[in-house]
């Protein structure tokens, strides 16, 4: 009888209790016989090893979820996934926009009799369009052009000044000044200032007073009349100035309160997928969102759309007093520009229904996350934004093995490509000794099949048995369980045409039928050891 065939019925045996893990390398490691000599019937031992929690663990159908220690030593599965990212730029936008306006003369003076000259002036206050609520004090600008065109109907020569209050030169401190002439032979004037030499101030309300998106336009011209011309007081200079693809290195003012919205991601959750019937309680799962924020305003996040979906496609949704109010993400002050603020929520049992989400066994949540800018119950601070601003957020899942675990069954299929080698067997036995210091039992039950056929089972029986835990959760003993497997020539000659064995495993934890729940130390183990005996019809060496 070949040692590969011995492996697959020892491994087959075993792959119960390995169905959270579907990693079959571990037994790599047992002290099987290299070389012996059979007769027609012997007893051997076939190998011994021994598993941590750790270990039964380690190999999760998710390659992102790591295998840890908390700081009470429990057992604990840890997932972090980094959440949508969201920048200035998708935040806050200034549009190309555009102010018109026009100065009449006022003055008639048909076929004047004498040359004068007649001076005109007047201030125009508009607001700044913007894309929410934003009441902005100021901008510096790092792109785009303002752009000047004048027109006039006016006969007589005009000499202008067009003054952009609200449009300072950062180097010299003064405001946009255009000035130019305007005549019967050439009566439009344009000109094109780069945006980026300037910063954009918009706290004058025209009249001296404070206020906020404010752009004034102060229009000023001489009318430079001869004898015999004409003005009527209809006569205008007309303006139009544009902002023209603005772009901003840093604004200040206030953003309001906007939304962000933080996108609807799903996060498959892998690890729960090999779990069908039966149930899982977490006693202390706790999900922490960590928010990177330099944006220079604080924010209120909304919890209330976070859902976690089961292998049947049932739903549940995230609640508690967590989703009941908006969550607070601090922001940096004035005094920290270019730096960022991390704050982090905790979702746990004490503010939400996380262990309930956790315990429905979701192959996938989805976090449909937004926020609010300023939320009335965060702190009032100066707001400012730059360009290279960003919120990122990442979600930390810590999952302590702090459980209960009632008939939780799980299935694996291996193949089985063997069979022609049992033609030499009469007859098998397997004795499986676990000495078990983990409070978590086991039945398996293993259908060989040809295709999806099944041609012989094993039908279900105890693997393990549960260690006992005392008041404080601890493991007081080893329990020890001894599991013959006995094949005959019956089932040889059927398994003799199988392809594959699916292994059903069903685990419970100690008291779960009780309500409790059971800590899986990190320093538990449970020993495994394999005797054979085989009857066969020949002999043969060591291969």
């Amino acid at each position: 009888m070949k040692r590969k065939l011995l492996r697959q019925i020892v491994l087959g045996s075993l792959l119960a209790f390995f169905c959270y893990s579907c990693n079959l390398e571990f037994f790599d490691n047992a002290e099987f016989q290299e070389n012996f000599t059979w007769n027609p019937s012997l007893a051997i031992p076939v190998g011994e090893i021994t598993y941590t929690v750790s270990e039964l663990f380690q190999e999760l159908n998710d390659p992102n979820v790591a295998i840890v220690s908390n700081s009470e030593n429990v057992v604990t599965l840890l997932f972090v996934e980094e959440l949508e990212a969201q920048r200035a730029s998708e935040f806050l936008t200034v549009d190309s926009q555009g102010f018109e306006g026009n100065v009449n003369s006022g003055i008639d003076t048909p076929n004047s009799p004498v040359a004068t000259v007649l001076n005109v002036s007047e201030s125009f206050q508009y607001d700044l369009t913007l894309s929410g609520q934003e009441r902005l004090d100021s901008i510096l600008f790092s792109g785009g052009n303002f752009t000047v065109e004048l027109s006039t109907t006016i006969d007589p020569n005009v000499d202008f000044t067009l003054t952009i209050p609200s449009l300072v030169n950062k180097t010299t401190g003064l405001p946009l000044v255009v000035t130019g002439s305007l005549t019967q032979a050439s009566p439009t004037f344009n000109s094109d200032d780069l945006l980026s030499d300037y910063k954009g101030v918009f706290t004058d309300d025209g009249s001296g007073g404070v206020t906020s998106n404010s752009v004034i336009v102060e229009l000023e011209y001489e009318i430079f009349v001869e004898v015999g011309d004409n003005l009527n007081a209809s006569d205008e200079v007309r303006f139009d100035v544009s902002f023209t693809d603005p772009e901003f290195d840093r604004i200040f003012g206030n953003v309001g309160n906007d939304e962000l919205d933080l996108s609807s991601q799903t996060v498959e959750l892998d690890f729960f997928s090999s779990f069908e019937n039966g149930t899982i309680r977490f006693a202390d799962p706790q999900f922490s969102f960590r928010f990177e924020n330099s944006f220079g305003f604080p924010m209120g996040v909304d919890f209330q759309n976070v859902t976690a979906r089961n292998s049947d496609g049932v739903e549940l949704a995230l609640s508690g007093p967590v989703t009941e109010a908006v969550q607070i993400i601090d922001a940096p002050t004035v005094e920290q520009i270019g730096q960022s603020v991390r704050s982090e929520i905790v979702l746990n049992t004490d503010n939400s229904n996380i262990d309930d989400l956790m315990s429905h066994k979701p192959i996938e949540m989805t976090f449909d996350v937004s926020a609010i800018t300023n939320p009335p119950t965060g702190p009032s601070q100066y707001n400012f934004l730059g360009v290279d601003d960003f919120l990122d957020v990442d979600i930390e899942v810590e999952i302590p093995l702090d459980i209960g675990l009632d008939e939780l069954s799980a299935e694996q299929t291996m193949n089985f490509d063997n069979g022609s080698d049992l033609e030499e067997v009469k007859s098998l036995m397997l004795r499986l000794i676990v000495d078990n210091g983990i409070p978590m039992g086991g039945t398996v039950e293993m259908v060989f099949r040809n295709g999806s056929t099944p041609v012989y089972t094993i039908t279900d029986r105890p693997l393990f048995s549960a260690a006992p835990v005392d008041g404080n959760g601890r493991v007081t003993e080893n329990v020890q369980t001894v599991t013959d497997v006995l094949l005959d020539e019956d089932a040889i000659n059927a398994m003799e045409n199988a392809t594959s064995i699916l292994v059903i495993a069903t685990v419970s934890t100690t008291g779960v039928g009780s309500g409790q729940e059971v800590k899986l130390f990190s320093d538990y183990e449970m020993n495994i050891r394999v005797a054979m005996q085989a009857d066969l019809s020949i002999s043969s060496n060591g291969n």
